[in-house]
């Protein structure tokens, strides 16, 4: 056997035998960091209050329940599995989700946020009690893909606003109840990354990118 079909052999055995190197934005990476119970609190919080200071929300309180991969079935439709969920009693509701491939998630995260806040609600409790405890839902998609082409932010956040404006000609919010947080990181990547290379930064930025 002469040194080339050596040479070749050997690089198909290697491509053979050598793993899948872990993409970090997959869903089993997530979970495993987010499983631990040790930093998964901490992990989440810095996460979600990062995002929520970027678009200068309201912050998180301390997480008291965190549950990667949950599954919420419906007898009468389709059942749903998200990333990873975070709890600040009854009161705050974040649910992260990594996306690796093109979706529609504005709508999706509306979807989603909605089982959230169906879930949460007494059954059997009046109305006015329904939506006076609505919790605060908080849906964070990491994306890596461009959603929306023709804007530059890495960060697009996605609320309830009334389309006429105020005398003032500032919009004011409808609803604080669901608010879809977008981070496209291939932005973040192209346009943002380049310029914090050599200098320090918080974790919470490092973790929000990762």
């Amino acid at each position: 056997m002469d040194e080339n079909s050596t040479e070749t052999n050997s690089k198909a055995l290697k491509d053979k035998i050598s793993p899948e190197p872990l993409k970090p934005f997959a869903d089993p990476v997530m979970e495993a960091v987010f499983a631990n119970e040790g930093v998964a609190g901490l992990a989440a919080r810095g996460l979600i209050n990062a995002i929520l200071a970027e678009s200068g929300d309201p912050l998180i309180g301390e997480i008291t329940r965190i549950t990667p991969q949950k599954s919420m079935p419906d007898v009468l439709g389709r059942g749903y599995r998200f990333d990873i969920e975070a709890r600040v009693d009854n009161k705050e509701l974040a649910d992260i989700e990594i996306q690796m491939r093109g979706m529609d998630m504005n709508n999706r995260g509306l979807l989603y946020g909605g089982r959230f806040l169906n879930e949460n609600a007494e059954r059997g409790a009046e109305m006015e009690v329904v939506l006076k405890t609505m919790p605060r839902v908080i849906m964070i998609n990491i994306l890596h893909f461009d959603l929306r082409k023709n804007h530059l932010d890495f960060h697009q956040p996605v609320e309830f606003m009334y389309r006429k404006p105020q005398k003032t000609g500032e919009y004011e919010r409808a609803s604080d109840r669901l608010v879809v947080h977008n981070i496209e990181l291939l932005k973040f990547m192209r346009y943002v990354l380049p310029a914090l290379r050599g200098k320090p930064y918080c974790v919470a930025t490092i973790i929000t990118v990762m």
